[in-house]
């Protein structure tokens, strides 16, 4: 009899500390920075963001592919192939207009593109001759943060691919979408050129991602840029 009721208090013991231990929904451990929590406002946010993760983050764009109309009376159908560019570390906010929020990268570098021969920014792109028609000296990043998803896109990725000019392996990337349901190009970036006359050159992207040296940071930021999103969109 004291042997069976020690095994039901045993397997009570078991059962009560499997509840205790299931998450409960809103206490869900936060991957903010121990500066801010989920009452920090808008200006605390990037301000945070400032001071410790733009700077250094590689900054990316993304365009996907398109087709265009359908071939009619001999006219072939047109096909623009998507492609990515990726920007040197070194942003940072210049200008906060609301949810405006501008990013500023005054001694930039295109470290990585996919497709580097057609769209947006090709000719700033180092070709496999080793040349390219013009330098990129000033970069400019328009985010909406009110046009943009606190729940689409991927949460920090660890990058698998070793790409030939950025060697991202072991980076950590995080991705970012528009919210709604038509596809929009939300995010444009403006790049100058060092030659003159220094004729700005704009370009209109899908996506937005930030690659980072470390998973922590990689988290922290994530988790403070969606609180920044998700405040925009309240």
């Amino acid at each position: 009899m004291m042997k069976s009721l020690r095994a039901s208090l045993a397997a009570l013991l078991i059962a009560l500390t499997g509840v205790l231990s299931l998450d409960v929904p809103g206490q869900e451990k936060s991957l903010l920075p121990p500066a801010l929590n989920e009452s920090s406002s808008l200006a605390d946010t990037l301000d945070w963001l400032n001071k410790n993760a733009f700077p250094h983050a590689r900054v990316g764009l993304k365009f996907k592919s398109q087709k265009g109309p359908k071939s009619r009376f001999g006219v072939p159908q047109v096909y623009h192939a998507g492609g990515e560019r990726i920007f040197s570390e070194g942003f940072h906010v210049t200008l906060v207009n609301g949810c405006q929020v501008l990013l500023t990268n005054e001694q930039v570098t295109i470290v990585d593109a996919h497709n580097p021969d057609s769209g947006s920014f090709y000719r700033f792109i180092t070709k496999k001759n080793g040349q390219r028609e013009l330098t990129p000296q000033l970069a400019t990043v328009f985010l909406s943060l009110d046009r943009m998803s606190d729940k689409r896109g991927k949460s920090p990725h660890l990058l698998s691919n070793d790409r030939k000019n950025g060697k991202s392996a072991g980076w950590w990337q995080a991705n970012y979408e528009q919210h709604g349901f038509f596809n929009k190009l939300i995010f444009d970036a403006e790049l100058t050129p060092a030659e003159p006359p220094q004729t700005k050159e704009l370009g209109h992207f899908d996506y937005l991602t930030f690659t980072f040296e470390t998973r922590e940071l990689a988290e922290q930021f994530d988790a403070a840029f969606r609180h920044a999103i998700k405040l925009c969109n309240k």
